[in-house]
C-alpha cells in the first residue's frame, strides 16, 4: 500500500541520482530493487518530505573521509551487565560489508559505566547517552574511522524520551549502540544488532536514509520494520560507500557469500542466492537469465526477516518442549 502523505521518488528521480556508469553493479535492475512499499506507522509514513540524496549531493556534503591513517573501526564493549559474546562475529560482517578493517576492544575488560548516570524505564536498565558521548570523545584512536561503543544496556538521550536503539556523532567520529531490545534468541539476536551496526556505521560516510529503494539504509520505526528490511545496499548507496572506501563489487559480494555460507545456511539462504543472481547478471549481461530473473523478482517482492525471525523463535520454542 503506498502512503498517502509519501510517495517514492519516480524513475527519471531515482536514475539520475547516480553518475551514468558502465558498471552493471551501480545500475538498478527491477528485479533486484523495489521501490519502498509504506504502511501507517512505518518511518517514510508521515515523511512527505524525507529527501532524496543523490550521489552528486553526497558528494557536496561534509563526512568524515576515509584517509591513509583512519582505516579502522573499532567495536568498544560498555558495561559488564552482560557480556557481549558475540560482537567478534559483528565484527567480521562489518568489515566485509563496509570495506574497512574492524577491531573489537577490551572485550573482557568493557568500559565501565560507574560514573555514567541511569535510570530503570519501562523494564530496562538504561544509560544516559550525553554522559557516554563525554568519555567516548576522549577515547577514539589516532588511526580510527570511527569508534563505536556497543552495550546490553538500554539507551536514553534525554529524560524526556523513552530510548533511543543508538546515536552518533559525525563530528567527533564516535557513537554508541544498544543491543537490550533484539530479543533473546542469540542467532536473531546478533543478526538484528550486525545489520543495525552497519546501518548506523554508514551513516558516518554521510550517506542518508534511503527513500528510493527497500534497502539497508531506509529509516525504520520499530524492530519488525527494521526486520524486513533487506540487508543489501540499493545501487545509490551503493556507489556511495564503494567510492568513499574503494573496494571491489564483485569481490566484496563473493566475500559476503563465503561468509553467509559458512554461517546458518539455512537462515542466509535468500541472501546468498540474491548475491549470487547479482554477480551473474552483472558479469554475463548477454546470457539468458530470464528465469533467474523471474525467481529474483518474486524472491525481492516477498522479501522480509520476519520468516527468518519466526523461523528461529518456532524453532527455540521447539528445542525448549523437547
Amino acid at each position: 500500500m503506498t502512503s498517502k502523505y509519501f510517495h517514492p521518488p519516480p524513475r527519471e528521480k531515482r536514475h539520475s541520482a547516480i553518475p551514468r556508469t558502465s558498471n552493471p553493479y551501480f545500475h538498478a535492475h527491477p528485479e533486484f530493487f523495489k521501490q519502498p512499499t509504506v504502511k501507517p506507522g512505518d518511518w517514510l509514513y508521515s515523511r512527505a518530505d524525507a529527501p532524496l540524496q543523490s550521489v552528486q549531493k553526497w558528494e557536496r556534503g561534509k563526512y568524515n573521509a576515509v584517509t591513509k591513517q583512519r582505516r579502522t573501526i573499532y567495536l568498544l564493549p560498555i558495561g559488564r551487565r552482560k557480556k557481549i559474546t558475540f560482537l567478534r562475529w559483528i565484527a567480521e560482517y562489518i568489515e566485509l560489508f563496509i570495506g574497512l578493517k574492524v577491531t573489537v576492544l577490551d572485550l573482557e575488560k568493557p568500559l565501565s559505566v560507574k560514573n555514567i548516570k541511569k535510570r530503570r524505564h519501562q523494564g530496562f536498565d538504561q544509560l544516559l547517552v550525553p554522559d557516554l558521548f563525554s568519555i567516548l570523545k576522549k577515547k577514539v584512536p589516532s588511526d580510527a574511522y570511527c569508534l563505536v561503543g556497543v552495550t546490553m544496556y538500554d539507551l536514553y538521550p534525554r529524560e524526556s524520551w523513552n530510548f533511543v536503539f543508538g546515536q552518533a556523532s559525525l563530528s567527533g567520529r564516535y557513537g554508541v549502540f544498544s543491543f537490550a531490545r533484539y530479543g533473546t534468541v542469540a542467532r536473531l539476536q546478533r543478526w538484528r544488532a550486525a545489520r543495525v551496526c552497519t546501518h548506523e556505521i554508514i551513516h558516518q560516510f554521510g550517506v542518508r536514509h534511503c527513500v528510493c529503494y527497500e534497502c539497508l539504509m531506509a529509516g525504520s520505526n520499530s524492530l519488525e520494520e527494521s526486520d524486513n528490511r533487506p540487508p543489501w545496499l540499493c545501487p545509490i548507496d551503493l556507489y556511495k560507500l564503494q567510492k568513499a572506501v574503494g573496494f571491489d563489487v564483485k569481490e566484496r559480494y563473493e566475500r559476503l557469500i563465503s561468509w553467509f555460507e559458512r554461517q546458518d545456511a539455512t537462515m542466509f539462504q535468500k541472501h546468498i542466492k540474491w548475491m549470487k543472481a547479482r554477480i551473474q547478471v552483472c558479469e554475463y549481461p548477454d546470457e539468458d537469465h530470464t528465469e533467474l530473473l523471474r525467481e529474483i523478482d518474486e524472491m525481492v517482492s516477498n522479501f522480509g526477516e520476519r520468516d527468518v525471525v519466526l523461523a528461529e523463535e518456532e524453532d527455540l520454542q521447539v528445542r525448549e518442549e523437547e
